[in-house]
């Protein structure tokens, strides 16, 4: 049987440099899809939450769930669709959408459909054992998609999934921008750059002014691609994007040096993801002017953009607390500023939607 390392091995011996591009790396890291060696986010063994390598914030409280319950309510009495759905990329343990499910309930507005779209067999069977003991009367209206919607109308939840798509490492050397790649003594080299990256970065420059030399950071190409495929079959709603990231301003500080890449594995840190490949959660933080960026230029309507604390407080988290009394731990860590609540932010992208009537971005406006 062979494992992940070796694949990744002969796949940068067969190259014609004998290396290939980090985001490559990265991609099958995490994504290899042989049952046999698989990628991180297709492991059978993924554990997510206290027990595993990360916690998410659905998993510190209810109340995350039930607060972007309140946000989803404000959307859906914008839809002008009989259907009201809410799709969720990446459910995780199924912990969130079994909150939202629970607060929506509460509210008399249940959607329509549910729907999931989860590349993990494993995290599938998983979300649905969760789902079916948690609301046993709304589980045939749970569909695990294989494909993306036709037509959709509602909410498109990506929470903690854009730090998760392949970057490309850059580094300037001498004067010159420099693509990283990963070598078959498994290191990082520089390599001929991308034509993409070398204007991205350029574009950057514009902007802020030169790079120090020796800089070193990341860029995500592949989120343009990955936020038309949303466009492509969102009529009418938003894409709601809740992370950990920055400004471009604040991300190519010259401060930032050495970028924002790092692994994770039972819950430390770690900056080498070229170890226990396919073991370690490989991550990088958000640049959310590059999401407002490429969404506007998608014909999307930048909709808000606000830290997680004051989105949260915007829908009356601390009044949810007090109605489910038993459920309100973790509340500090979600809205404690030094924590999760500023380091986490909310961006909503949208079509057809009055921005006016958005909760979630009452309090604070950030775009």
């Amino acid at each position: 049987m062979m494992s992940l390392r070796k694949i990744i091995l002969e796949k940068i011996q067969s190259s014609a440099n004998q290396t290939i591009p980090f985001d490559i790396f990265m991609d099958l890291a995490l994504y290899h899809p042989e049952i046999s060696a698989p990628g991180y986010y297709l492991n059978p063994k993924i554990n997510i939450g206290p027990q595993g390598d990360f916690i998410t914030s659905p998993e510190v409280s209810n109340l995350f769930g039930y607060a972007l319950a309140q946000h989803i309510s404000s959307v859906f009495a914008q839809l002008d669709s009989s259907q009201k759905n809410i799709l969720e990329l990446g459910a995780g343990s199924g912990k969130l959408a079994i909150d939202i499910l629970k607060r929506l309930k509460d509210l008399d507005q249940t959607p329509d459909h549910y729907f999931i779209l989860e590349r993990s067999g494993a995290l599938q069977t998983l979300q649905n054992q969760n789902l079916k003991a948690a609301h046993p009367d709304f589980i045939h209206k749970i569909i695990w998609l294989t494909e993306h919607p036709s037509n959709f109308n509602g909410v498109i939840l990506a929470n903690e999934v854009c730090d998760a798509l392949a970057v490309k490492l850059f580094k300037k050397i001498d004067t010159k921008i420099f693509e990283l790649g990963v070598d078959f003594n498994l290191s990082l080299v520089p390599i001929a750059p991308d034509p993409a990256l070398v204007k991205n970065i350029e574009n950057i420059e514009k902007r802020l002014g030169l790079l120090p030399n020796h800089y070193q950071s990341e860029v995500c190409l592949v989120l343009k691609p990955w936020l038309s495929y949303l466009n492509s079959f969102l009529d009418q709603g938003c894409i709601l994007l809740i992370d950990y990231g920055y400004t471009e301003q604040d991300y190519y500080t010259p401060a930032r040096s050495t970028g924002t890449l790092l692994c994770y594995e039972q819950h430390k840190a770690y900056d080498n993801p070229l170890i226990n490949i396919g073991q370690r959660d490989i991550t990088a933080h958000v640049n959310f002017s590059q999401i407002a960026e490429v969404g506007v230029d998608l014909g999307l309507d930048l909709l808000g953009y606000c830290t997680q604390m004051m989105f949260l407080a915007a829908c009356q988290i601390d009044k949810l607390a007090s109605i489910y009394p038993k459920k309100s731990h973790g509340l500090q860590t979600l809205m404690h500023p030094s924590l999760r609540g500023e380091n986490f932010k909310v961006m909503a992208l949208g079509k057809n939607i009055q921005e006016e009537d958005l909760i979630g971005f009452n309090f604070q406006d950030l775009r």
